[in-house]
Protein backbone atom coordinates (compact mmCIF):
# COMPACT_ATOMS: atom_id res chain seq x y z
CA UNK A 1 0.00 0.00 0.00
CA UNK A 2 1.43 4.01 -0.62
CA UNK A 3 2.13 5.47 2.56
CA UNK A 4 2.99 9.09 2.64
CA UNK A 5 5.51 8.26 4.91
CA UNK A 6 7.46 5.62 5.28
CA UNK A 7 7.47 5.82 8.94
CA UNK A 8 4.04 5.55 9.08
CA UNK A 9 3.52 2.50 6.95
CA UNK A 10 6.18 0.37 9.26
CA UNK A 11 4.40 1.42 12.49
CA UNK A 12 1.06 0.40 11.03
CA UNK A 13 2.74 -3.12 9.84
CA UNK A 14 4.33 -3.51 12.83
CA UNK A 15 0.94 -2.77 15.35
CA UNK A 16 -0.85 -5.36 12.62
CA UNK A 17 1.49 -8.27 13.26
CA UNK A 18 1.10 -7.92 17.02
CA UNK A 19 -2.43 -7.80 16.71
CA UNK A 20 -2.68 -10.78 14.78
CA UNK A 21 -0.56 -12.85 17.63
CA UNK A 22 -3.96 -12.81 19.88
CA UNK A 23 -7.17 -14.16 18.93
CA UNK A 24 -9.11 -11.27 20.87
CA UNK A 25 -7.04 -8.83 19.08
CA UNK A 26 -8.61 -10.02 15.86
CA UNK A 27 -11.39 -6.93 16.13
CA UNK A 28 -8.73 -4.08 15.85
CA UNK A 29 -7.02 -5.80 13.61
CA UNK A 30 -9.96 -5.63 11.04
CA UNK A 31 -10.75 -2.05 11.95
CA UNK A 32 -6.78 -1.46 10.78
CA UNK A 33 -7.45 -3.28 7.99
CA UNK A 34 -10.90 -2.50 6.82
CA UNK A 35 -9.28 1.46 6.83
CA UNK A 36 -6.07 1.04 5.18
CA UNK A 37 -7.93 -1.00 2.33
CA UNK A 38 -10.54 2.04 2.09
CA UNK A 39 -7.82 5.09 2.56
CA UNK A 40 -6.31 3.32 0.01
CA UNK A 41 -8.60 2.99 -2.72
CA UNK A 42 -8.69 6.55 -2.65
CA UNK A 43 -4.61 7.54 -2.44
CA UNK A 44 -1.83 7.18 -0.52
CA UNK A 45 -2.23 6.56 3.33
CA UNK A 46 -1.71 10.04 5.21
CA UNK A 47 -3.07 11.91 7.66
CA UNK A 48 -7.07 11.61 7.13
CA UNK A 49 -6.12 7.88 8.08
CA UNK A 50 -4.22 8.45 11.18
CA UNK A 51 -6.99 11.01 11.87
CA UNK A 52 -10.00 8.63 11.19
CA UNK A 53 -8.22 5.58 12.76
CA UNK A 54 -7.92 7.48 15.94
CA UNK A 55 -11.75 9.19 16.13
CA UNK A 56 -12.32 4.99 16.03
CA UNK A 57 -10.10 3.70 18.33
CA UNK A 58 -11.54 6.55 20.57
CA UNK A 59 -14.76 5.23 20.46
CA UNK A 60 -14.21 1.16 20.53
CA UNK A 61 -12.31 1.86 24.28
CA UNK A 62 -15.23 4.45 25.58
CA UNK A 63 -17.87 1.39 24.66
CA UNK A 64 -18.10 -0.25 27.87
CA UNK A 65 -19.43 -3.59 26.04
CA UNK A 66 -15.66 -4.28 24.90
CA UNK A 67 -13.61 -6.81 26.65
CA UNK A 68 -11.16 -4.51 29.16
CA UNK A 69 -8.29 -5.95 27.75
CA UNK A 70 -8.95 -4.99 24.30
CA UNK A 71 -10.10 -1.10 25.27
CA UNK A 72 -6.80 -1.16 26.90
CA UNK A 73 -5.17 -1.91 24.02
CA UNK A 74 -7.16 0.65 22.06
CA UNK A 75 -5.88 3.59 24.02
CA UNK A 76 -2.80 1.88 23.58
CA UNK A 77 -2.42 1.94 20.13
CA UNK A 78 -3.95 5.28 19.93
CA UNK A 79 -0.11 6.41 22.09
CA UNK A 80 1.70 4.89 19.05
CA UNK A 81 -0.52 7.38 16.27
CA UNK A 82 0.28 10.40 18.65
CA UNK A 83 3.92 11.50 16.57
CA UNK A 84 1.76 11.25 13.42
CA UNK A 85 -1.46 13.17 14.74
CA UNK A 86 1.06 16.36 15.56
CA UNK A 87 3.28 15.91 12.31
CA UNK A 88 0.61 14.90 9.58
CA UNK A 89 -2.49 16.98 10.59
CA UNK A 90 -3.45 19.87 8.61
CA UNK A 91 0.07 19.00 6.67
CA UNK A 92 0.06 20.64 2.80
CA UNK A 93 2.48 18.14 1.37
CA UNK A 94 0.09 15.25 2.08
CA UNK A 95 -3.76 15.42 0.71
CA UNK A 96 -6.31 15.03 2.65
CA UNK A 97 -9.59 13.79 1.03
CA UNK A 98 -11.24 17.87 1.37
CA UNK A 99 -7.68 18.87 -0.71
CA UNK A 100 -8.46 17.94 -4.41
CA UNK A 101 -5.68 16.75 -6.43
CA UNK A 102 -5.91 20.20 -8.97
CA UNK A 103 -4.84 22.34 -6.11
CA UNK A 104 -1.41 20.34 -5.81
CA UNK A 105 -0.61 20.21 -9.65
CA UNK A 106 -1.77 24.25 -9.47
CA UNK A 107 1.21 25.35 -6.73
CA UNK A 108 4.06 22.77 -8.51
CA UNK A 109 6.47 25.40 -10.23
CA UNK A 110 6.26 25.90 -14.01
CA UNK A 111 9.47 23.91 -15.72
CA UNK A 112 11.84 26.30 -15.63
CA UNK A 113 15.77 24.90 -14.80
CA UNK A 114 16.45 27.97 -12.84
CA UNK A 115 13.66 28.51 -10.91
CA UNK A 116 12.30 24.84 -9.96
CA UNK A 117 14.37 24.39 -6.97
CA UNK A 118 13.15 27.35 -5.13
CA UNK A 119 9.87 26.81 -6.22
CA UNK A 120 9.90 23.27 -5.05
CA UNK A 121 10.95 24.42 -1.40
CA UNK A 122 7.91 26.63 -1.51
CA UNK A 123 5.82 23.23 -1.68
CA UNK A 124 7.29 21.77 0.65
CA UNK A 125 7.65 23.99 3.57
CA UNK A 126 6.72 23.52 7.45
CA UNK A 127 3.26 23.82 7.62
CA UNK A 128 1.98 26.48 10.47
CA UNK A 129 2.01 25.09 14.05
CA UNK A 130 -0.87 24.79 15.33
CA UNK A 131 -2.39 27.45 18.40
CA UNK A 132 -1.32 26.63 21.82
CA UNK A 133 -4.68 26.24 22.96
CA UNK A 134 -5.59 23.46 20.41
CA UNK A 135 -2.14 21.63 21.54
CA UNK A 136 -3.34 21.90 24.81
CA UNK A 137 -6.74 20.26 24.22
CA UNK A 138 -5.06 17.36 22.46
CA UNK A 139 -2.78 16.54 25.23
CA UNK A 140 -5.67 16.74 27.54
CA UNK A 141 -7.23 14.07 25.48
CA UNK A 142 -4.51 11.30 25.14
CA UNK A 143 -3.82 12.34 28.84
CA UNK A 144 -7.31 10.97 29.62
CA UNK A 145 -6.83 8.26 27.28
CA UNK A 146 -3.52 7.15 29.51
CA UNK A 147 -5.42 7.30 32.69
CA UNK A 148 -8.79 5.21 31.47
CA UNK A 149 -5.95 2.51 30.46
CA UNK A 150 -4.35 2.37 33.70
CA UNK A 151 -7.59 2.65 35.58
CA UNK A 152 -9.04 -0.41 33.83
CA UNK A 153 -5.73 -2.21 34.27
CA UNK A 154 -5.70 -1.52 38.40
CA UNK A 155 -9.34 -2.62 38.34
CA UNK A 156 -8.71 -5.38 36.67
CA UNK A 157 -6.09 -6.09 39.43
CA UNK A 158 -8.50 -5.65 42.49
CA UNK A 159 -10.98 -7.85 41.34
CA UNK A 160 -8.40 -10.48 40.73
CA UNK A 161 -7.12 -9.70 44.10
CA UNK A 162 -10.80 -10.07 45.69
CA UNK A 163 -10.88 -13.22 43.66
CA UNK A 164 -8.39 -14.16 45.52
CA UNK A 165 -9.26 -13.61 49.05
CA UNK A 166 -12.68 -15.55 48.26
CA UNK A 167 -10.72 -18.07 47.75
CA UNK A 168 -8.58 -18.44 50.16
CA UNK A 169 -11.60 -18.26 52.85
CA UNK A 170 -12.75 -20.96 50.98
CA UNK A 171 -9.57 -23.53 51.77
CA UNK A 172 -9.65 -22.13 55.30
CA UNK A 173 -12.79 -23.43 55.22
CA UNK A 174 -12.03 -26.76 53.99
CA UNK A 175 -9.12 -27.02 55.63
CA UNK A 176 -11.03 -26.65 59.40
CA UNK A 177 -13.67 -29.12 58.04
CA UNK A 178 -11.08 -31.31 57.41
CA UNK A 179 -9.63 -31.77 60.53
CA UNK A 180 -12.68 -31.43 62.44
CA UNK A 181 -13.53 -34.97 60.59
CA UNK A 182 -10.27 -36.22 61.22
CA UNK A 183 -10.97 -35.76 65.20
CA UNK A 184 -14.01 -37.32 64.86
CA UNK A 185 -13.32 -40.52 63.20
CA UNK A 186 -10.10 -40.79 65.29
CA UNK A 187 -12.50 -40.58 68.10
CA UNK A 188 -14.55 -43.28 66.84
CA UNK A 189 -12.23 -45.72 65.80
CA UNK A 190 -10.44 -45.19 69.45
CA UNK A 191 -14.19 -46.26 71.01
CA UNK A 192 -14.45 -48.80 68.63
CA UNK A 193 -11.35 -50.54 69.24
CA UNK A 194 -12.16 -50.50 72.98
CA UNK A 195 -15.54 -52.04 72.53
CA UNK A 196 -13.85 -54.83 70.21
CA UNK A 197 -11.09 -55.45 73.23
CA UNK A 198 -14.19 -55.46 75.91
CA UNK A 199 -15.81 -58.07 73.42
CA UNK A 200 -12.77 -60.05 73.21
CA UNK A 201 -12.05 -60.70 76.67
CA UNK A 202 -15.57 -61.38 77.95
CA UNK A 203 -15.71 -63.83 74.94
CA UNK A 204 -12.24 -65.28 76.16
CA UNK A 205 -13.11 -65.87 80.09
CA UNK A 206 -15.57 -68.51 80.02
CA UNK A 207 -15.83 -68.16 84.33
CA UNK A 208 -17.54 -64.42 83.42
CA UNK A 209 -21.33 -65.41 84.66
CA UNK A 210 -23.83 -64.82 82.14
CA UNK A 211 -25.11 -61.45 83.55
CA UNK A 212 -21.98 -59.82 83.25
CA UNK A 213 -21.84 -60.89 79.47
CA UNK A 214 -25.58 -59.45 79.33
CA UNK A 215 -24.80 -56.37 81.02
CA UNK A 216 -21.52 -55.50 78.12
CA UNK A 217 -23.40 -56.47 75.46
CA UNK A 218 -25.72 -53.76 76.23
CA UNK A 219 -23.15 -51.46 77.06
CA UNK A 220 -21.93 -52.32 73.42
CA UNK A 221 -24.80 -51.71 72.02
CA UNK A 222 -25.76 -48.29 73.82
CA UNK A 223 -22.20 -47.19 72.74
CA UNK A 224 -23.12 -47.86 68.73
CA UNK A 225 -26.20 -46.21 69.36
CA UNK A 226 -24.15 -43.24 70.37
CA UNK A 227 -21.95 -43.51 67.69
CA UNK A 228 -24.44 -43.48 64.96
CA UNK A 229 -26.55 -41.00 66.31
CA UNK A 230 -23.46 -39.19 66.48
CA UNK A 231 -22.85 -39.47 62.21
CA UNK A 232 -26.89 -39.07 61.68
CA UNK A 233 -27.77 -35.68 60.28
CA UNK A 234 -31.28 -35.56 62.77
CA UNK A 235 -30.04 -36.02 66.83
CA UNK A 236 -32.80 -36.04 69.41
CA UNK A 237 -33.19 -33.07 71.63
CA UNK A 238 -31.45 -34.31 74.43
CA UNK A 239 -28.25 -34.71 72.74
CA UNK A 240 -28.63 -31.32 70.66
CA UNK A 241 -28.52 -29.72 74.10
CA UNK A 242 -25.54 -31.43 75.10
CA UNK A 243 -23.99 -30.48 71.62
CA UNK A 244 -24.84 -27.18 72.20
CA UNK A 245 -23.44 -26.96 75.51
CA UNK A 246 -20.20 -28.56 74.85
CA UNK A 247 -19.74 -26.23 71.43
CA UNK A 248 -20.60 -23.08 74.13
CA UNK A 249 -17.37 -24.25 76.13
CA UNK A 250 -15.29 -24.66 73.29
CA UNK A 251 -16.15 -21.43 72.32
CA UNK A 252 -15.44 -19.96 75.74
CA UNK A 253 -11.95 -21.59 75.24
CA UNK A 254 -11.54 -20.56 71.50
CA UNK A 255 -13.32 -17.48 70.70
CA UNK A 256 -14.47 -18.49 67.66
CA UNK A 257 -17.97 -17.51 66.09
CA UNK A 258 -21.18 -19.77 67.10
CA UNK A 259 -24.44 -18.96 66.15
CA UNK A 260 -27.69 -21.05 66.88
CA UNK A 261 -30.91 -21.22 65.20
CA UNK A 262 -34.37 -22.15 65.89
CA UNK A 263 -36.73 -23.27 63.30
CA UNK A 264 -40.44 -23.30 63.08
CA UNK A 265 -43.26 -25.15 60.77
CA UNK A 266 -46.63 -23.14 60.86
CA UNK A 267 -48.23 -24.22 58.39
CA UNK A 268 -48.50 -27.65 59.62
CA UNK A 269 -51.77 -27.48 61.17
CA UNK A 270 -53.35 -26.11 57.63
CA UNK A 271 -51.20 -29.38 56.56
CA UNK A 272 -52.69 -31.51 58.99
CA UNK A 273 -56.38 -30.34 58.56
CA UNK A 274 -56.68 -31.16 54.78
CA UNK A 275 -54.28 -34.36 54.36
CA UNK A 276 -54.57 -35.45 58.23
CA UNK A 277 -51.15 -36.31 60.27
CA UNK A 278 -49.53 -38.55 58.16
CA UNK A 279 -48.80 -35.90 56.13
CA UNK A 280 -47.04 -33.49 59.14
CA UNK A 281 -45.19 -36.78 59.59
CA UNK A 282 -43.71 -36.77 55.65
CA UNK A 283 -43.02 -32.80 55.94
CA UNK A 284 -40.81 -33.40 58.84
CA UNK A 285 -39.31 -36.23 57.41
CA UNK A 286 -38.71 -34.51 54.00
CA UNK A 287 -37.35 -31.53 55.89
CA UNK A 288 -35.22 -34.25 58.15
CA UNK A 289 -33.71 -36.10 54.86
CA UNK A 290 -33.69 -33.49 51.62
CA UNK A 291 -33.58 -29.74 53.74
CA UNK A 292 -32.01 -29.90 56.57
CA UNK A 293 -29.26 -32.35 55.84
CA UNK A 294 -26.98 -30.57 53.34
CA UNK A 295 -25.37 -28.43 55.76
CA UNK A 296 -22.04 -28.53 56.31
CA UNK A 297 -20.41 -32.23 57.89
CA UNK A 298 -19.54 -29.62 61.51
CA UNK A 299 -23.20 -28.50 61.56
CA UNK A 300 -25.49 -29.96 64.23
CA UNK A 301 -28.69 -30.52 63.18
CA UNK A 302 -31.61 -31.89 65.96
CA UNK A 303 -35.12 -32.26 66.92
CA UNK A 304 -36.98 -29.14 68.95
CA UNK A 305 -40.71 -30.07 70.15
CA UNK A 306 -42.71 -32.25 68.25
CA UNK A 307 -42.33 -30.44 64.95
CA UNK A 308 -39.12 -28.08 64.76
CA UNK A 309 -35.58 -28.21 64.25
CA UNK A 310 -32.56 -26.99 66.02
CA UNK A 311 -29.55 -25.60 63.76
CA UNK A 312 -25.91 -25.20 65.74
CA UNK A 313 -23.53 -23.41 63.27
CA UNK A 314 -19.66 -23.58 65.00
CA UNK A 315 -17.09 -21.43 63.22
CA UNK A 316 -20.20 -19.16 61.07
CA UNK A 317 -20.70 -15.39 61.67
CA UNK A 318 -24.41 -14.24 61.72
CA UNK A 319 -24.45 -13.50 57.82
CA UNK A 320 -22.88 -16.84 56.65
CA UNK A 321 -25.62 -18.52 59.09
CA UNK A 322 -28.17 -16.26 57.33
CA UNK A 323 -27.17 -17.29 54.03
CA UNK A 324 -27.39 -20.94 54.87
CA UNK A 325 -31.09 -20.96 55.88
CA UNK A 326 -32.09 -18.58 52.94
CA UNK A 327 -30.34 -21.89 50.54
CA UNK A 328 -32.40 -24.21 52.86
CA UNK A 329 -35.46 -22.08 52.21
CA UNK A 330 -34.99 -21.71 48.70
CA UNK A 331 -34.46 -25.89 48.43
CA UNK A 332 -37.61 -25.74 50.57
CA UNK A 333 -39.30 -23.90 47.69
CA UNK A 334 -38.46 -26.24 45.45
CA UNK A 335 -39.14 -29.57 47.02
CA UNK A 336 -42.38 -31.43 47.57
CA UNK A 337 -43.78 -34.09 49.95
CA UNK A 338 -45.67 -37.33 49.05
CA UNK A 339 -49.26 -38.52 50.19
CA UNK A 340 -50.78 -42.23 48.78
CA UNK A 341 -48.59 -41.35 45.75
CA UNK A 342 -49.31 -38.00 45.42
CA UNK A 343 -47.01 -35.18 45.60
CA UNK A 344 -47.73 -31.69 47.13
CA UNK A 345 -45.57 -28.49 47.83
CA UNK A 346 -43.57 -28.53 50.79
CA UNK A 347 -44.63 -25.62 53.22
CA UNK A 348 -41.96 -23.41 53.99
CA UNK A 349 -40.45 -22.32 57.74
CA UNK A 350 -39.92 -19.23 59.60
CA UNK A 351 -36.33 -18.96 61.91
CA UNK A 352 -34.59 -17.27 64.63
CA UNK A 353 -31.12 -16.60 64.68
CA UNK A 354 -29.02 -16.03 67.47
CA UNK A 355 -25.88 -15.19 67.75
CA UNK A 356 -23.38 -16.35 70.80
CA UNK A 357 -21.82 -13.24 72.94
CA UNK A 358 -18.89 -13.49 74.96
CA UNK A 359 -19.48 -14.70 78.29
CA UNK A 360 -22.81 -16.31 77.18
CA UNK A 361 -24.22 -19.43 78.68
CA UNK A 362 -25.92 -22.35 76.41
CA UNK A 363 -29.16 -21.59 78.45
CA UNK A 364 -29.15 -17.93 78.03
CA UNK A 365 -28.09 -18.31 73.98
CA UNK A 366 -31.15 -21.20 73.79
CA UNK A 367 -33.64 -18.42 76.22
CA UNK A 368 -33.15 -15.52 73.42
CA UNK A 369 -33.40 -17.76 70.58
CA UNK A 370 -37.21 -18.95 71.76
CA UNK A 371 -38.21 -15.64 72.94
CA UNK A 372 -37.34 -14.21 68.90
CA UNK A 373 -39.29 -17.48 67.84
CA UNK A 374 -42.36 -17.14 70.04
CA UNK A 375 -42.69 -13.48 69.05
CA UNK A 376 -42.73 -14.08 65.80
CA UNK A 377 -45.69 -16.59 65.74
CA UNK A 378 -47.34 -14.08 67.80
CA UNK A 379 -46.78 -12.13 64.82
CA UNK A 380 -48.23 -14.73 62.66
CA UNK A 381 -45.51 -14.35 59.96
CA UNK A 382 -43.14 -16.78 58.48
CA UNK A 383 -39.45 -15.33 57.76
CA UNK A 384 -35.95 -15.36 59.49
CA UNK A 385 -35.15 -12.99 62.48
CA UNK A 386 -32.18 -12.23 64.18
CA UNK A 387 -32.65 -12.53 68.10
Amino acid sequence: MPFADPILGRTLSRLLEGLQRNRSDMALHTLLTQGLQWFSRRGEINGDYVQWLHQQLSRYAADPINLPRTRIKARLIQQHLVPYLDEQDNDPAHPTSAQAPEAVVERVAPRETAAAPDLRRTVIADPPREPLTERRVRYQELKRSEDDAWEAIYGTMRDFSTLKQEWAATVQDLSRERDMLAQELTATRDRIKDLESDVAKAQATPERSSAKRKSLVRAVARASTRIVRRIAPIVRRDFFLHQLASEVERVHRHKHALVLALIDLPELEAVERHHGSGAVEAVVARYATAIFANFRTYDAVGQFGERGFALLFPHTERDGAWRALEKAQKRAAESYFMIDDERYPLPGFAGALAVHAAGEDAESLLARAEVALAAMRDQGEARLVVA
